[in-house]
Order: structure tokens, then C-alpha cells, then sequence
């Protein structure tokens, strides 16, 4: 699988992260429609570092998550059992469990922000959200130009 198939696996397997969104978590956008509270992630930036003659190998990717929800406090709850399964992780982020998923060697929160969509009827609330900006590192193949 690929860096962001196993994030969103792996916090479909944490059980804090679940019991609040169920499996609506998604990469870059979700239906309006879509059940709340959800989670979509963003990756919004990175760095491929060099050494003399190649690729590292290694990426450190810059993911936004947010949780979208019906209120600020159930968006920062949902915000709050992602922080607690991402924020300092390190190994195997495969789904299961079963090894074979992607090796974080560094993932840590770097930003956060609370905000509001505005609603797209009259008669509507709005959307709360709260985000978390993360830097995940991890080992990427070195191309070949032979």
C-alpha cells in the first residue's frame, strides 16, 4: 500500500479514532452527505532530502487531517483520539497489524486550528471543524537512471 492508504488504515484500526467516526475517514474529500463527525486527510507538502548523488530515500510528508463535526468540542474530541494514536508514533503503520504497511520513523503534530464552514442552506448551522497539521517521515525507493 502506499503512505496515505496505511494512514487512513491505521486509524480505521484504533478503536478511540472508530467509535467516533465509524469508517468515514477519507483522503483529500468526503460527500457532503457523508455522515458526521468524519475524518478527511490532505497531504500538503513535503520534502524529498538529497545527498550527493541521489535521493535519500527517505520523505518527510506534511498531512493535514480534519475532523469535521456538528459542534467545535465534538470536532476537537474526534481531533483529540487522532492526536493520541499519531503524535510521536513510530513503526509499522500497516492495517491489522500484520507488518507489510509503511515504516514511520517520525510523525509528529506541528499545528492546529479550529474553523467553520458556513451552511449551504438558510436553515442550516454550518459545519465545525477542528485541524491538525502532522510531519510524517519515511523511507521511500531511490530511482534508478541506469
Amino acid at each position: 500500500m502506499s503512505m496515505p492508504a496505511d494512514l487512513i488504515s491505521y486509524l480505521n484500526d484504533q478503536s478511540g479514532v472508530t467509535t467516533l467516526v465509524g469508517d468515514r475517514i477519507a483522503m483529500v474529500s468526503s460527500p457532503q452527505s457523508d455522515a458526521l463527525p468524519r475524518i478527511v486527510i490532505q497531504e500538503v507538502g513535503g520534502d524529498s532530502p538529497h545527498h550527493m548523488t541521489a535521493s535519500s530515500g527517505y520523505l518527510i510528508s506534511n498531512y493535514q487531517i480534519t475532523a469535521y463535526a456538528t459542534s467545535t468540542a465534538s470536532a476537537r474530541a474526534v481531533m483529540e483520539q487522532v492526536r493520541l494514536v499519531l503524535d510521536g508514533f513510530r513503526g509499522d503503520m500497516s492495517g491489522g497489524g500484520g507488518g507489510g504497511g509503511t515504516t514511520i520513523d517520525m510523525c509528529h503534530k506541528q499545528d492546529e486550528r479550529d474553523g467553520v464552514d458556513p451552511p449551504v442552506h438558510a436553515d442550516g448551522v454550518g459545519t465545525f471543524n477542528c485541524q491538525h497539521d502532522y510531519q510524517i517521515a519515511h523511507a521511500v525507493s531511490v530511482p534508478s537512471f541506469a
